[in-house]
């Protein structure tokens, strides 16, 4: 069985565990980033391009143009107490 978690005080940690999460979407969001706007810019260069590598490398581009000029949000402000010790934001990028 799977179950969904929303938030991250939803996890149960067992002590000596292993928690492995990827940090975009999970961790930190930027403003207007997600998985539709991905998508779009890939299908975008796609239709410039024809080929699909370089179209995820042009989108991946444009994302980090993003990141570089953008705050990020955390996705769930109880990071800090699920994390021990706690990291700050700027350790994610």
């Amino acid at each position: 069985m799977m179950n969904l978690i929303k938030k991250f005080n939803q996890i149960q940690i067992i002590p000596g565990s292993l928690v492995v999460f990827d940090i975009d979407d999970t961790l930190i969001k930027f403003d207007g980033i997600d998985l539709k706007w991905w998508k779009n810019k890939v299908k975008k260069y796609m239709v410039m391009t024809r080929n699909e590598q370089l179209a995820e490398i042009m989108a991946n581009n444009d994302l980090m143009k993003i990141m570089e000029k953008c705050e990020p949000e955390l996705v769930d402000e109880n990071i800090f107490d699920f994390i021990n010790p706690p990291l700050l934001l700027y350790d994610f990028v």
